[in-house]
């Protein structure tokens, strides 16, 4: 079965790097990008077709938050999902993995990360996977 592939991006160079060292070391994830800012995780992806992209928060604020669309010009039918630590309660409540954006709080457990992006993965990606 194809593995999730997964695109990071988060200004913060050690949470990026914890998050994709767990993620790479789970079976069913692989990280194809990664970036501290919208310019460098876009070099990342070149060539890539991530499944979903795990943006932090903050870039939904200031100058780049324009550039996260960025990514979606090539490659449409990824997902978001957007995590932080003071994320609005509204957004957390909205769980609409389906859907496009979805959102998940850093304070989350590593088991139910990996759960809600095996979810996510499912409604994108290959045929393949969304028979599970």
């Amino acid at each position: 079965m194809d593995k999730i592939k997964i695109a990071l991006l988060d200004a913060n160079f050690v949470y990026l790097n914890a998050l994709a060292d767990y993620l790479s070391s789970q079976g069913e994830f692989e990280v194809v990008a990664e970036g501290t800012d919208v310019a460098g995780l876009m070099d990342s992806m070149e060539g890539e077709s991530p499944d979903i992209l795990i943006a932090d928060c903050g870039f939904l604020e200031g100058n780049d938050h324009m550039g996260l669309l960025a990514p979606f010009v090539e490659n449409p039918d990824m997902r978001l999902l957007i995590m932080g630590f003071d994320m609005p309660e509204k957004w957390l409540r909205e769980r609409q993995d389906d859907a496009p954006v979805s959102f998940m709080s850093k304070d989350c457990d590593s088991w139910n990360l990996a759960n809600r992006l095996v979810y996510i993965g499912s409604y994108c990606g290959s045929q393949q996977r969304r028979g599970r």
